[in-house]
């Protein structure tokens, strides 16, 4: 049999995402988030989580979500932004968290939940998933409540946001993730394996 390169070309090109997807599944990501509330925002009705009638019209998901243990880098950007988005007093943060983990296909990976305690207003909860298809990916789903009361209970409460997006991301770039009222910063970074 003689040698077609055609065909040793389209062999290598179409095993390139298999390998790519092994080599990404194997390796550690640190994975950052910041959240943020805007001070200065004006919302229309639309933006609101709860319905016409005042309940609650769709919560984010949060059930086997892990709570990250890491804490973020003194030296990284989003430490740096978080910095200047305090000092400038136009932006409140709520959450700054960081964790490592190895990046799997969705339904193999527990999302990590993102929170203020229950006592803290603004209230925030949610859920953050970083999975791999065939690249990389951010599954945000995070609600904000003005009032100190969980948006999760089956009270009714007010002025309740929710950001829900699915994008595929690159690793050493800053992902933001907008609303009017808060926000999203995600910097994932893959780390040396081993």
């Amino acid at each position: 049999m003689k040698f077609n390169p055609v065909f040793a070309l389209v062999l290598f090109v179409s095993g390139m995402p298999l390998a790519s997807i092994a080599e990404d599944s194997a390796s550690l990501y640190a994975v950052e988030v910041l959240v943020f509330k805007n001070l200065h925002s004006i919302t229309e009705n639309d933006e609101y989580l709860v319905d016409e009638d005042g309940n609650n019209s769709d919560t984010p998901n949060i059930e086997n979500a892990l709570i990250p243990q890491n804490m973020p880098k003194d030296n990284s950007e989003l430490t740096a932004a978080a910095e200047k988005m305090q000092a400038s007093g136009d932006y409140e943060i709520l959450s700054h968290q960081r964790w490592l983990q190895n990046v799997d296909i969705k339904t193999e990976t527990q999302p990590i939940r993102i929170a203020t305690s229950k006592e803290i207003t603004p209230s925030l909860d949610g859920a953050i998933t970083f999975f791999i298809s065939r690249f990389l990916h951010l599954d945000i789903d995070l609600a904000l409540s003005d009032n100190a009361s969980s948006f999760l209970s089956s009270d009714t409460v007010s002025n309740s946001y929710r950001i829900k997006d699915t994008r595929r991301i690159k690793t050493a770039e800053i992902n933001f993730f907008d609303h009017p009222n808060f926000g999203v910063l995600v910097e994932v970074i893959q780390l040396k394996n081993p």
